[in-house]
């Protein structure tokens, strides 16, 4: 062995103090400089602990909550308004509309139309507003010509 021999450690070193990014178990310190999770482990029972790959779904899934709650109210207020279609209510009021949950602030999407008519879109029905009469009318999607449109 002469002085330019690099010697092999049986043992990794963590003095640089390197730590996982997920469950923070230290990475030693002949890891690449850029690694911040802990390598995949296959275990015994053949499942795979990827430290990586949790970080990541937590991280998502907390993202995509917001989206699984306007999802339910859009799927909420779409039954609602199938239910009032179908009573075929001579009027509907604003606080028909409050007391059934419907808020038009969290509509889809809205639009400004001539005649001072207001019109809020949810999933499978629009309410249209007449502002100078004050009528409210569920006007129900045709399916199929939705699908027109869309495709």
């Amino acid at each position: 062995m002469n002085k330019y021999d690099v010697i092999q450690l049986s043992f990794p070193a963590y003095t640089m103090g390197k730590a996982c990014k997920y469950c923070d178990k230290p990475i030693a310190d002949h890891e690449h400089a850029s690694r911040i999770f802990c390598p995949k482990i296959v275990l015994p029972d053949g499942s795979i602990q990827n430290c990586k790959d949790d970080y990541w779904a937590e991280t998502r899934k907390n993202e995509s909550d917001i989206y699984k709650i306007i999802a339910l109210y859009q799927k909420k207020v779409s039954t609602i308004l199938g239910y009032v279609y179908e009573l075929n209510l001579p009027e509907i009021t604003y606080e028909t509309l409050d007391s059934m949950g419907i808020y038009l602030n969290r509509c889809l999407y809205s639009s400004a139309e001539a005649d001072d008519m207001m019109s809020f879109f949810f999933v499978d029905f629009s309410i249209t507003i007449h502002s100078k009469t004050n009528t409210i009318k569920i006007i129900k999607y045709d399916q199929e010509l939705l699908k027109q449109e869309l495709y």
